[in-house]
């Protein structure tokens, strides 16, 4: 049930911003860049591997920063939703299940739930993998609400750096082009050559660390994840 409520929350977030994007276009035909940008910004600030910095450098050319950095949170702010929906729902599969039980793991949701909403803030603002925090909210219980307040207001200031960037210093298309394109092109030619073997070794590591939790014993700070709420 949480999982099919967290799809909702997704599936309501998506529908009110193209909702509110073709509203804006129809009133400015103009502004359909910054709603283009705002549902590109949707999946690139999620699972898929595409990055969102080259869209923002591309639109950046055609309207003000503070427009740019507008839509493209917007756009992240869904995302996050669909975060807790995609990790939620991973969190039943037994495979998934038994890595969340392992010391590492228990011991990471422990450390991030010290200070979840400055840890998210801090890993959507600068260089760290934010796909972290993008696992350790949900599985940690930390609130959706809050989650995607702090994504929104880590991301904001990182998309506005980025949208001066791209207003102050000209890009060629072709370069963002190839930055869009040059991920999708590795992920496909990493599949089709098997080179995608270190993930499942990695994943093999995680299952062989203390995943029934005998042995070492936790730091007092990383308790079970199954009895860790979110704080209020």
């Amino acid at each position: 049930r949480t999982a099919l409520l967290h799809w909702r929350q997704f599936g309501v977030a998506l529908t009110l911003g193209c909702a509110i994007a073709l509203a804006a276009v129809l009133i400015n035909e103009e502004s359909a860049g910054l709603a283009i940008l705002g549902m590109y910004c949707i999946p690139s600030n999620s699972v898929a591997p595409l990055p969102h910095e080259p869209a923002i450098l591309f639109f950046a050319d055609f309207y003000r920063p503070i427009w740019i950095t507008i839509a493209a949170t917007a756009g992240s702010g869904i995302a996050a939703f669909s975060d807790y929906a995609i990790v939620r729902g991973a969190l039943r599969h037994e495979w998934v299940a038994r890595i969340s039980r392992g010391r590492w793991f228990r011991w990471a949701v422990g450390s991030f739930m010290k200070r979840p909403f400055a840890t998210v803030v801090l890993f959507a603002i600068s260089p760290l993998p934010v796909s972290v925090v993008r696992v350790l909210a949900p599985a940690s219980n930390f609130s959706v609400w809050r989650y995607v307040a702090a994504m929104m207001l880590g991301r904001f200031p990182r998309f506005y750096a980025f949208a001066w960037i791209g207003f102050l210093v000209p890009i060629p298309t072709w370069v963002l082009a190839i930055a869009v394109i040059a991920p999708l092109v590795m992920m496909v030619l990493a599949h089709r050559s098997g080179e995608d073997a270190p993930i499942g070794e990695a994943a093999s590591v995680l299952e062989s660390i203390d995943i029934t939790g005998e042995g070492a014993e936790l730091p007092k700070d990383a308790s079970s994840v199954a009895s860790v709420d979110a704080p209020r």
